[in-house]
């Protein structure tokens, strides 16, 4: 029943963070933005690098749900700050870039930045906190087999013997 859950929680929470992820994929490509577009693929890069060597993020373990809610928050937020960014900076590098119509350009590409990132924050944000929860199920088996090894080798010891071994054996109890 154990492992049922757990493969249940794990593979649901598993399976959620990779459609969170492409919706994220998906919605960065409506930034209009080729820089937010490239930082965007490198993260996720990282991350399925990591995935494919047992890590998430760019550090050396799995995160657990802890981690997956801050780097969920750090998601949430970053996604606050670059579209408010994006709403100032667009129209400025627009009206240097072509003037006046350029400037017009900038701030629809500010807006709609303004929109769509931190919708890929916030789905970045569920990617990262369901990444958590799939590793910290992963981490409960591995903990599972270190407690099943653990109790064989105490079930093997002598020292938890019910009652001292038999002296006499057989219906002639003959003693060994």
């Amino acid at each position: 029943a154990r492992s049922l859950a757990k493969h249940a929680v794990g593979g649901t929470a598993g399976s959620l963070a990779q459609i969170t992820g492409n919706i994220s994929r998906a919605a960065s490509h409506l930034a209009l933005d080729d820089a937010y577009l490239a930082a965007q693929r490198a993260k996720d890069d990282a991350r399925r690098d990591g995935d494919a060597a047992g890590v998430i993020d760019t550090r050396e373990e799995d995160i657990a749900a802890v981690d997956g809610l801050a780097s969920g928050f750090d998601s949430f937020v970053g996604g606050i700050v670059d579209g408010v960014t994006t709403l100032v900076q667009a129209p400025v590098r627009g009206a240097e870039a072509g003037g006046a119509v350029g400037a017009a350009k900038g701030a629809a590409k500010g807006a709609i930045g303004m929109v769509v990132k931190p919708v890929v924050g916030v789905a970045d944000a569920a990617t990262d906190v369901l990444r958590g929860i799939r590793d910290t199920t992963d981490d409960v088996d591995e903990d599972g087999d270190e407690d099943r090894r653990v109790l064989d080798l105490l079930r093997d010891s002598v020292s938890l013997q019910k009652r001292p071994a038999r002296a006499l054996y057989g219906r002639e109890r003959v003693l060994r």
